[in-house]
Formats: structure tokens, C-alpha cells, sequence
């Protein structure tokens, strides 16, 4: 029985590790536009996007597919992450996991209930979110779209 914890702690630690993002995939950031890993595409911070489906011509088109409040009366104090088709935001007072594809929130969380942290969804586990007010825990909080 002695054995089983020490082999269940690797376990758990050792799958957190090896399915987080690679060093590879925030270097490549700003190429990929399936996943949106660092704030402004990547660690030149360009705020570009390599897309060619919108230009000058095709602008005009767009529209909102879907909105989302943040229940934030100070403003959003981080850039989203996007990875596998979810979005996570954080502000002063919340932390969200949303369906880029339908805008559906399935995981909200306050930030002076479980502060600061890493965002882990299905087997993904993200940097740490920090904001003024949620900053302080290392945590993990955890989503899960069925929820």
C-alpha cells in the first residue's frame, strides 16, 4: 500500500508535464493560428496575424458571431490565450474557459476564491494567468467542457 502513493504522485506529475505546450510551440507562435499561446502572436509582440482571408476588401464583411460578458466592471487586464478552440481570459475578478466556435462559458471561477494559478483543460495545462489581484497562488484550475 506504501508503494501505490509515491507511483500515483509520478503519475499525476509526470502526465501534467509531458502534455503541457512545448518550447517549440510558443517560439512558433506567431506562425500558428490554431493556437494563440502568447500575448500579440508571439514574443515580438507584433499584435499580427499571417491570415489572408481578411483584408481591405473583405473587412466590411465581418461580423460578431458571439459575445460574451466578463462580468468586469474595471476593464480586462490580460490578452486571452487561445488553445485547441478554447479561449481562457482572466481579469480582477475572474478567471473564463470559452468555446471560441460558440462563445459557450464552461468554466468560471473568482479570483479571490482560488487566485491566480495555471489554466488546465482536458489534459492541456497552460502558463500562469497574473493580474494584480490573481497573482499570488500557484494552483491549477481545472475545466472541463462538460460542466
Amino acid at each position: 500500500m506504501k508503494n501505490i502513493a509515491p507511483l500515483l504522485l509520478l503519475l499525476f506529475i509526470g502526465h501534467g508535464v509531458g502534455s503541457a505546450q512545448t518550447l517549440q510551440e510558443l517560439i512558433d507562435d506567431k506562425t500558428n493560428t490554431e493556437h494563440v499561446l502568447t500575448q500579440s502572436m508571439g514574443y515580438d509582440r507584433q499584435s499580427y496575424s499571417p491570415l489572408d482571408q481578411i483584408n481591405r476588401n473583405t473587412i466590411k464583411r465581418l461580423v460578431p458571431i458571439w459575445n460574451a460578458s466578463l462580468m468586469n466592471d474595471f476593464g480586462e487586464l490580460a490578452a486571452p490565450v487561445v488553445y485547441q478552440d478554447v479561449m481562457y481570459v482572466i481579469n480582477g475578478k475572474w478567471t473564463f474557459a470559452i468555446d471560441v466556435k460558440t462563445g459557450r462559458r464552461f468554466g468560471v471561477r473568482r479570483c479571490n476564491s482560488n487566485p491566480g494559478g495555471r489554466a488546465h483543460h482536458s489534459t492541456e495545462v497552460l502558463q500562469p494567468f497574473t493580474t494584480a489581484n490573481c497573482s499570488a497562488s500557484r494552483s491549477i484550475i481545472t475545466y472541463s467542457r462538460s460542466t
